[in-house]
């Protein structure tokens, strides 16, 4: 009986020894959507091979391609900065946020990204997010406390970014969005509302108009 308890608990620890080696995760569900991972450690490994080391690299471009499971696994073993920025001031989230990344955004949000992050001219993931035309991901960030009329150092807001994608904008401006120059701008919107083609020409007088502002006011 003895031998058979004692071969049984070599089987087991063998079979843990070779868990861990390959680094076998199971992730759990998360509140926000129904999303199960099982990342065998080869994956992780090939992923990581261009990187080396530079952990915060690889989870700026996880989140750029919406790697939900290379993510999880840096934050749960690696000790990757979630809000760290790149030199020029650009967080994960925002990256996750310009290439339109629903799911990550709120896996990043849910962890403790900050939603209000700037890089160095100012952008946060709203306006990248609003650029891209990524309606629903604004929607998230505007829930989760994104100010939504934040401007750049040049005085843009995510409703500027937001031109030439008709739901981005109109979800921003039913949100309480405003134009960077809202006393010239925001008449235009308005007016045009009621056209595609009056919108499109409604932004190109805006943006006139702002251009023109830019050179005065320099």
């Amino acid at each position: 009986m003895k031998l058979v308890i004692t071969a049984l608990l070599l089987l087991f620890s063998s079979a843990t020894a070779i868990s861990a080696e390959k680094l076998d995760f199971c992730y759990f569900h998360n509140d926000f959507d129904y999303y199960e991972y099982s990342m065998p450690g080869e994956v992780f490994r090939n992923f990581m091979k261009p990187y080396g080391t530079n952990y915060q690299q690889a989870f700026f471009d996880a989140a750029s391609a919406g790697r939900i499971d290379i993510i999880k696994t840096l934050l749960a073993w690696t000790g990757v900065q979630i809000n760290k920025a790149t030199n020029q001031g650009k967080t994960a989230l925002m990256y996750a946020a310009e290439h339109g990344h629903t799911a990550t955004c709120a896996l990043l949000i849910k962890h403790g990204a900050q939603v209000n992050a700037r890089t160095n001219w100012g952008s946060t993931s709203l306006m990248w997010a609003a650029q891209n035309g990524h309606r629903e991901i604004c929607r998230l960030l505007v829930q989760h406390g994104a100010m939504i009329n934040a401007t750049t150092d040049s005085g843009k807001t995510a409703l500027d970014y937001a031109k030439g994608h008709r739901s981005t904008c109109d979800f921003l401006y039913n949100a309480g969005a405003k134009f960077g120059f809202e006393s010239y701008r925001k008449d235009l919107y308005k007016d045009s509302k009621s056209s595609n083609d009056g919108f499109c020409a409604g932004f190109i007088v805006g943006s006139l108009v702002t251009f023109f502002l830019d050179q005065i006011l320099k």
